[in-house]
């Protein structure tokens, strides 16, 4: 039996992200609960205040909709910068892809390992492209590297989510929330 002084139901919030309208030019789009918004926390009791959540996208991307599963979305606060550290693999290819879009002069790269594959620079807005060039089947890419940059931001809150009725009777149960985020060109 649960401790009726613990919360027994909570809400867990995951996002698809997409960019209408895609053609030749590349775009970054990255949806995200981050616990440095949210008091170290990426799950949340209903009640409680609303969860805030970022959204990355690169500069060519000009309007955002939100359509969530259930509640709406409003303003988190305004915007920021983070500071990425994450580790990429050139593997048999010249570019390779950051997980958020990278702020334009931010881009460091150490190799780790052996390899040198020369220079390292943002060529989108959330690819990276080395500047060595294969010579054949006995000169392969393939490298590993230590990538710092920064990405900009902006804060949004889900609120209004409806516990459904009867739901938490049972132990910890966890209500999902998704949110699917639209890029607009």
């Amino acid at each position: 039996m649960p401790n009726k002084n613990l919360p027994t139901a909570s809400v867990t919030i995951s996002f698809t992200t997409e960019v209408a309208d895609l053609g030749e030019e590349a775009y970054a789009l990255q949806a995200e609960v981050n616990e440095e918004d949210n008091d170290g926390e990426t799950r949340f009791i209903f009640g409680e205040a609303a969860p805030i959540f970022r959204v990355y996208k690169s500069k060519n991307i000009a309007s955002i909709n939100f359509y969530p599963s259930d509640g709406s979305i409003g303003g988190g606060g305004g915007g920021g910068t983070a500071n990425v550290e994450e580790i990429v693999t050139f593997a048999n290819s010249r570019t390779t892809n950051t997980s958020y879009p990278i702020k334009t002069g931010t881009l460091n790269a150490t190799a780790l390992g052996n390899a040198d594959l020369g220079t390292i620079t943002a060529v989108g807005p959330a690819t990276i492209q080395c500047s060595k060039k294969s010579s054949g089947p006995t000169d392969p890419l393939v490298g590993v590297y230590k990538i710092n940059y920064q990405s900009d931001f902006t804060r949004h809150s889900l609120t209004g989510v409806s516990k459904p009725s009867g739901f938490g009777e049972g132990d910890f149960d966890s209500y999902p929330v998704h949110i699917h985020v639209l890029g607009l060109i």
